[in-house]
Parts: structure tokens; C-alpha cells; sequence
């Protein structure tokens, strides 16, 4: 074997040393390409990324909600996160702070955004943890709900750690409500009310509730047990007022006087709900009693508004009959009434008329503006327990004076309920009345029409004169009947609403004989009055002349030369809205002739229409207008319209007199003025509004207006004879806001 030589090797090495030295070097120049070409790659990357993030701040500013600064946008998130939603676990605040990057930050950043908690059961003490910790120092509005699902041991375990939990926060606490199936729980809490000026001095809202009706406390014997821990240093009304913070106190079946009294003994609005009790109850259950209501309502002397729901209380007071009588030995020592001097509103379900009576007669309430009632007609059941004296006594002859009430709804089965009532108050001051039918007999659906066996059940509404000691409403503007028949010898719109010169608006819901009501509103009234004077001017009712104007009557046409005519409406001649809800019987034709009638027909004939008693040539077609409409003249002594003479003073109507049943002429009062009480220094004031006396006196209103409202809003539901395009095309009668919402 030829062995090779060492030159040759050493000359092929050097070969191969060199070749390596070439790699190394090539490969230097490729990592030094690939390192150019890697930070290239980055920086592409990372002008990618800004170039995404500007589109996308571009497309987010697109939407106009993201021009807003972020304390527009914290405002915005705050508004939602008051809204009140019926699910539970639906938290706004943890909605918008997933929606984007920014979104969050500004949600995290609002520390009254997580001062909302609403939680359903303690399963999850993490989520009440976050939600402390992000509201920072905010006060917290905090809501316990609990789940049906959960058995009651595992209710109070709940509910106790939930409590543990919040206790050191309870410093920061406006408002609580805590719900409960049964009153076990409760026990735990009502410690914390007991040193409320330094466990609570922020609670302005307590609500406690057990949802379980008539409850047994037999676990809970505490709750039972009036509270008797108030300290010797009780504070007055007048400190209690700005050293208690709590103003609303709503309680569902748990017991009064359970809370020391400087802690309630500020509160404005109360809301109370006791069920009825079982036919034979226990000595574990709790009764409302007459007398222990009063005693709490005597401990709340800034109550404003006062809610009773589907609670009768056990009538241990017992009324005497009558209003000097002394009371009995066992009678519980308090006086009456009870002074609830700022009492506003007042709303009471389910109670008998006679409740009402009695626990009117109880309280003193002078400047009540707002009064919902709604009665429970049917008989009390044998095991009820009503324990005094089943008659009203006194209060069933007492009238009840409410001055400043203004706002009054009444719902009941049946009239007869209705009247007893009303004729026990006294209410000249109302502008807003709702008579509501709530007769299950005969009430449908919202959307069905009414059966003709329902319109058989349906009671007629009676008189005005025989619901009120006083029918006269001068001041009404609002008026809403509800499943009521509107009787044919009733006697039409000026018997019912001829008493409301003020009346702007009128609902009628699911109401039969509408037609027989409104066709009212055509009737009109004809005058003359001296050229140049104005309405509201002109002689008053006694004979008085105001000024120097007078009404232009046979005798003095011609010493004021020129006269002028007016038309106007006899009824209601501020009205302007009208809506009707499910009548089913009224037809287009009715409605279109009474728009017609207010907006076009009695709209004042200008100057020059009338002078010295004979049509101006010059406008023929409106004083033909006027008289194709049949209606009556008013021009004093020996003036004839139709045949007929017309005496000074009175007035016609276009209506045949003989089917108008003529309104009776009320006696005065001994004084011409009401009494009402100024709500600043209740000093009593004289009030005198323009009340109609007669049918008379109802024109001499109307001519006071010889400019009356028109018709401009119209609302329509589900009324089968009324068409969509009959409705819309009131329109060219200046109906500028018509809403029909089907007619099925």
C-alpha cells in the first residue's frame, strides 16, 4: 500500500483550513443577515401592533359614546348601574368592565360603580369581598335575597356568615334590604339596630321582609317582645330629626317595636304588609293591633307618606259612638287623633270601608295631597279577627274635611262600597281622580276584548251628586274611569262632567256606553257680547257688573252699537286630551263629530262677524257655519232662536231640553268661600273658584272661556269599531298627537 507523503497531507490540510476559514466567515455574514433580518421582523411587528392599536382607536371612535371623557363615561356607567333589573345576578358593574381595556379602567377607577350589591344566597364570599374592596370609601346600597332553592338551617347559616362578613363595613351602609323566607334569621340583625348611631349613623334605607305569609315566630320568641332598651337620655323629635339618618322603613311580617325609637323616629315614608292572619291562630303568631300602629305612628312625626299593603290591623280601639263619649277602663291610654301633620300621601290595599272610616278617624292628616284605596268588598271571613267594636261609631258619622288632597285613586268591586265612603269626606280640592273597577267578574286581559257577560256585570256609574257630599270639582283636571257602564238615564257629559270646568284630560278603560258620555262634549253655547271686550269679562252671577262691560242683551244692544258673537262648549272647555282603552261600543262617527265639534265649530267668530245684530255680508259662509250647527242664541229678552223666545239671562243649548236631565241647583253653602290651610303657616285662607250652580251657570263658565281647547291629543286601544286610518285622519282637525295601538 502506497503510503502518502507528509507534504501532500500538509498541502491538503491547508486546503481544508482554509475552506473552514471561509464557512466561519460565511456563516458570520449569514447570522449577521439573520440578526439584521430579526430586528427588521421586530420592527415590523411592532409598528403592526401600533398600527392596530390606532385602528382600533379609530374604529372605536366611530361610535359617538367614545368621544365622551372619561367623567362623562363614569356618569354614564353610574346611570346604568342604578337602573333596577328583576335578575339578580345581573351586575352592571361587572358588565361594563368587560366590554374593552378602556372601559375597564374607568369602571375600576369609579369606586361608586361597586357600591351596589345585590346577592342571592352567601355562596360565593369572594364576589361581596371584591366588591367592598373596589368601592373603596363609597356608601353602599346592599340587597339580600334569598334563594328558594336553600333549605332554612342553610338559610340562617347563610345569612349569618353574610353579616360577618359586612359588619365592617356596616359604618359605610345607606341602604339594606334583606329578604328572608321565614323570621329565623332576623334575630341575628336586630342586634345591630340597637346601637345604630355608631354601627349606622349612614342607613337611610331599611328594608326587612319575610316572604313566607303569617309566619310562625315560634323559633324566634324575641321578635314577639316589644323592644325596652331605649336609653333614660332620649333624645326629642326635633334632635332626632338631624341626629337619625334613617328615612324609609319598610317591613313585611316583622313585628313593631323591634328598633329602639330614636332610631325610626325620624323616618318619612313608611311601608307596612301584615297578610291576614289563619282562621285559628297561635300565640307564636303576630297580630297588628289598632292601638300598637297608632303608638308607632305617634313616635313619627315627620311622616310623609304612609303605605299599607294587604293589611287590616286588629281593631282593639274601640270608637265611641259618638264623639264626646269617654272611654272604656280597658281602653289603651293614647290620644286621638294622632297628629300626622305632614303626611302627604297615603295608600292602603284591602281594607272595608268601615277600616277605613276608623282609622281616619285616628289620625289627623291637614295636609294630605295623594289618597289610594283600595277596598276589599267581600265579607271577612268567620275566624277573622276583629276584636272591639265591629261598628264604626262616631267615625261612621264623622265627615272627614281633606283640604289640600289633590290626587285621589279608588278601586273597588262595587259601587255601593264606593259611595259609603265618599260621602264621609270632604275633597273640594282635587285635580286628579281615577275610579277603578277591579271586579274579577269583570275585568279581561289588557289586549281581549270585552264579553257581552261581562259588559251584564259590569256596574253603571252612578251621579256625581251621589258619590260626593259635594259634586262640584273646580279644580279637577284629570279624570279616569275604569270597567264602568255609563247608564243611558244618567243623563250624558253634563250631568257627570259638567261639574269639572277645569278638566283637561279623560281615560276611559274598558268602559260600555262612551258614546252616550261624550256626545256631550258637542254641545255648545251661542252669546253675544259688546265688541271690543274680551271672554272672562261681563255681568257675574249675582247681577254685579265688573268694569264697564256688559252683556249684550235686548235691552242694551243698541247703546253698546256693535256686538260681537261667540260659540263655545258648554262642558269642559280646557279639554284636551282623550283616551280610551278597550271600548269596544264606541264608533268613529261619535268621536269624529265631537273633534269636529271642539276644533273647528266653536272656534270664536272674529270681529266684524256680527255688528249690531246682523251677519256681515262680507263673511257669509261662517255665520252659515254656525248655524247648520242647530245651536241656540243668547241674546236677551225677545231674542228668538227656532221659534222660541229666550228670557234675559238664560240659555240654550242645542240638545233637546226634554232629553238632558236639568242639573239641580245646589244650595249655597253659608259661606261662599271653602277653608284651606296654607301648607307654610297653616293659616286658613279663603278660596272661592267659579263653581256651577246649575245648567245656568254652566254656560255663564263657558262663556268665560269663548276660546275653548281643542282636542290635541288622542289615544286609542283596542277598540274594535275605531280604525287605524278613521283615528290618524283626525289629523285635519289639528290632532297633532294621535297613538292607536290596534283594534283587535
Amino acid at each position: 500500500m502506497n503510503r502518502r507523503s507528509r507534504l501532500a497531507i500538509e498541502s491538503e490540510l491547508s486546503g481544508v483550513e482554509a475552506q473552514l476559514e471561509t464557512l466561519r466567515r460565511r456563516d458570520l455574514d449569514f447570522q449577521e443577515m439573520l440578526d439584521h433580518l430579526l430586528r427588521m421582523k421586530e420592527e415590523n411587528n411592532q409598528e403592526i401592533q401600533n398600527l392596530q392599536i390606532r385602528r382600533n382607536e379609530l374604529i372605536i371612535q366611530k361610535e359617538p359614546i367614545n368621544w365622551l371623557p372619561p367623567e362623562v363615561l363614569t356618569q354614564v356607567f353610574l346611570s346604568f348601574n342604578e337602573q333596577d333589573v328583576q335578575d339578580v345576578c345581573y351586575r352592571p358593574a361587572v358588565i361594563v368592565s368587560h366590554v374593552c381595556k378602556r372601559w375597564r379602567a374607568i369602571a375600576l377607577a369609579s369606586q361608586p360603580l361597586w357600591s351596589r350589591i345585590f346577592l342571592q344566597g352567601f355562596r360565593d364570599p369572594n364576589l361581596l369581598e371584591s366588591f367592598l374592596s373596589r368601592s373603596g370609601l363609597s356608601p353602599l346600597e346592599v340587597a339580600y335575597y334569598h334563594d328558594e332553592k336553600t333549605h332554612v338551617q342553610v338559610e340562617v347559616k347563610q345569612l349569618q356568615d353574610f353579616l360577618v362578613e359586612l359588619r365592617p363595613s356596616f359604618s359605610r351602609l345607606r341602604s339594606l334590604s334583606v329578604e328572608c323566607s321565614v323570621p329565623l334569621p332576623f334575630a341575628s340583625i336586630m342586634e345591630s339596630f340597637q346601637q345604630h348611631r355608631t354601627r349606622l349613623p349612614r342607613l337611610q334605607t331599611l328594608s326587612l321582609l319575610v316572604t313566607t305569609p303569617s309566619p310562625s315566630f315560634r323559633d324566634t320568641l324575641i321578635l314577639l317582645q316589644p323592644d325596652d332598651s331605649e336609653p333614660a337620655d332620649q333624645p326629642t323629635a326635633k334632635v332626632a330629626r338631624w341626629t337619625n339618618s334613617l328615612r324609609y322603613l319598610k317591613l313585611q311580617e316583622i313585628p313593631l317595636f323591634n328598633f329602639p325609637t330614636s332610631f325610626y323616629s325620624a323616618i318619612t315614608s313608611l311601608e307596612i304588609s301584615y297578610s291576614p292572619k289563619k282562621p285559628q291562630p297561635s300565640d307564636t303568631d303576630y297580630f297588628l293591633k289598632a292601638s300598637t300602629l297608632c303608638q308607632f305612628l305617634a313616635e313619627t312625626p315627620f311622616l310623609e307618606n304612609l303605605v299599607i299593603v294587604d293589611t287590616v290591623p286588629v281593631w282593639d280601639i274601640t270608637i265611641p259612638l259618638r264623639d264626646n263619649s269617654t272611654e272604656s277602663p280597658d281602653q289603651p291610654r293614647r290620644r286621638f287623633p294622632i297628629p300626622l301633620h305632614r303626611l302627604k300621601s297615603f295608600d292602603w290595599t284591602y281594607p272595608q270601608h268601615g277600616d277605613v272610616q276608623r282609622f281616619l278617624y285616628l289620625i289627623d292628616t291637614p295636609k294630605l295631597e295623594k289618597l289610594d284605596i283600595w277596598l276589599d268588598d267581600q265579607p271577612r271571613r268567620p275566624g277573622a279577627i276583629v276584636t272591639g267594636s265591629h261598628a264604626p261609631g262616631a267615625a261612621g258619622r264623622k265627615i272627614f274635611t281633606l283640604p289640600c288632597l289633590t290626587d285621589f285613586s279608588f278601586q273597588c268591586t262595587n259601587t255601593e262600597s264606593m259611595v259609603s265612603l265618599l260621602h264621609k269626606l270632604c275633597v273640594s280640592g282635587l285635580k286628579k281622580v281615577e275610579f277603578i273597577n277591579v271586579d274579577p267578574k269583570v275585568r279581561q286581559p289588557s289586549n281581549a276584548p270585552i264579553q257581552i257577560s261581562s259588559v251584564a256585570k259590569m256596574p253603571g256609574f252612578p251621579r256625581l251628586e251621589s258619590i260626593f257630599r259635594d259634586p262640584r270639582l273646580p279644580n279637577l283636571t284629570h279624570l279616569t274611569l275604569s270597567h264602568f257602564t255609563i247608564l243611558p238615564d244618567i243623563g250624558g257629559a253634563e250631568t257627570i262632567l259638567g261639574y269639572m270646568p277645569a278638566l283637561t284630560s279623560l281615560s276611559l278603560d274598558s268602559c260600555f256606553g262612551v258614546g252616550k258620555l261624550i256626545i256631550g262634549f258637542q254641545e255648545t253655547v251661542v252669546g253675544y257680547i259688546s265688541r271690543g271686550s274680551t271672554g272672562g269679562q261681563g255681568e257675574d252671577d249675582d247681577g254685579r257688573e265688573k268694569g264697564s262691560t256688559k252683556r249684550a242683551t235686548r235691552s242694551n244692544v243698541d247703546s253698546c252699537g256693535q256686538t260681537r258673537k261667540i260659540i263655545t262648549v258648554k262642558c269642559c272647555p280646557r279639554l284636551e286630551a282623550l283616551s280610551f282603552w278597550n271600548c269596544q261600543d264606541l264608533e268613529i262617527d261619535c268621536l269624529r263629530s265631537v273633534i269636529r265639534a271642539r276644533n273647528v265649530a266653536v272656534n270664536p267668530v272674529e270681529d266684524g262677524v256680527m255688528v249690531d245684530g246682523v251677519s256681515d255680508p262680507s263673511k257669509p259662509e261662517l255665520a252659515q257655519g254656525r248655524k247648520d250647527k242647530g245651536t241656540s242664541g243668547f241674546a236677551g229678552a225677545g231674542l228668538k232662536s227656532g221659534g222660541d223666545t229666550v228670557d234675559s239671562g238664560k240659555l240654550r243649548t242645542s240638545l233637546n231640553p226634554s232629553s238632558v236631565r236639568k242639573i239641580k241647583p245646589l244650595r249655597r253653602p253659608r259661606h261662599q268661600t271653602t277653608k284651606s290651610i296654607d301648607s307654610d303657616h297653616g293659616d286658613a285662607q279663603a278660596v272661592g273658584p267659579e263653581q256651577p250652580d246649575s245648567a245656568d251657570g254652566l254656560s255663564r263658565i263657558a262663556l268665560k272661556h269663548p276660546s275653548p281647547a281643542q282636542i290635541a291629543f288622542l289615544r286609542v286601544s283596542n277598540c274594535k269599531l275605531l280604525k287605524r286610518e278613521d283615528v290618524l285622519a283626525f289629523k285635519e282637525y289639528d290632532v297633532f298627537d294621535i297613538l292607536w295601538s290596534g283594534s283587535d
